[in-house]
């Protein structure tokens, strides 16, 4: 692991952009549960440093980082090259560490999302990249991936009939969705006055709902409180369904379960496999209370 971070840092250094603004030192950042990052200082300022385990991840972030007219929502991209990105680093608070109430970060992340939403439908985003993800498909071969577990199996075939009901189906056309709204990919940026999204590995088309129900999931919001939530919705985006909302919700829990296990099994630091598998448990714990409820 030291030697790694020590490659990195003499990679980070030899980037064009510091070649007249000498890196003055670089500190790893221990947030972030899926890349690498490097917080940068120069003589001239900051930056942030991001390597990507997966070269899909990368070209992702980096087909709407590379999108200028996205700055007004999105930090700002100074280079990039093999699975690096080196963009402005903000000065701000995560909304995951800002004290107020779920509803009120709502009120932020909303019309932020909204903002995205319309702005990157002016782009080119054609690339298969971005595909929609048949989310059955994509559950199964998670599944796959871990083994078999008959409880488990169970599990996935009451969340995929739920799923696929034949209930109302109506809400929004695909927009191009965050794929991953957790209050720690949402920043205040103190200078600006505003607040800025990042982390866009996870970019796809899917409809709003989808986008929503991640947001409700990966943030851990308990269904038994969804109802309080609807004006909210409303008011941002009128045409919503909170039937497709709960359905993409069981599925985001799901998700979001078989992706912290399969991390929680990775030879890694105890510490970081335990904090994984406490995720994977919340998700669990919350889709069972609102799959059997």
């Amino acid at each position: 692991m030291v030697v790694a971070q020590l490659l990195d840092r003499t990679v980070i250094a030899k980037f064009a952009c510091f070649k007249d603004n000498p890196v003055v030192a670089i500190e790893r950042l221990n947030a972030g549960l899926s890349q690498e990052c490097y917080r940068v200082q120069t003589t001239k300022g900051e930056f942030l440093a991001k390597r990507f385990k997966s070269v899909a991840s990368y070209e992702k972030e980096l087909a709407i980082t590379k999108q200028k007219v996205l700055t007004q929502v999105i930090p700002q991209l100074n280079a990039y090259r093999e699975n690096w990105l080196i963009s402005e680093y903000l000065q701000g608070s995560m909304l995951s560490e800002v004290e107020m109430s779920f509803e009120d970060k709502l009120r932020v992340v909303l019309p932020l999302a909204k903002k995205f939403y319309s702005i990157a439908s002016n782009i080119e985003t054609s690339s298969p990249l971005f595909k929609d993800i048949c989310l059955p498909d994509l559950i199964k071969d998670m599944a796959s991936a871990l083994g078999n577990d008959v409880n488990r199996e169970q599990l996935i075939n009451d969340v995929l009939q739920a799923y696929q009901s034949d209930s109302d189906k109506s809400g929004y056309e695909p927009v191009l969705c965050h794929g991953d709204l957790n209050f720690n990919n949402i920043m205040y940026h103190h200078s600006l006055d505003d607040w800025r999204l990042f982390d866009f590995e996870s970019c796809h088309y899917s409809t709003v709902e989808y986008d929503l129900a991640m947001l409700l999931a990966v943030n851990e919001y308990p269904i038994t409180k969804f109802d309080s939530l609807l004006n909210i919705f409303i008011k941002h985006f009128p045409k919503v369904s909170l039937d497709l909302v709960t359905r993409n919700y069981l599925m985001c829990l799901l998700i979001n379960a078989l992706w912290y296990e399969s991390e929680s099994i990775k030879g890694r630091d105890r510490t970081v496999r335990n904090k994984y598998k406490a995720l994977s448990d919340k998700q669990q714990s919350l889709l069972n209370q609102a799959l059997y409820r």
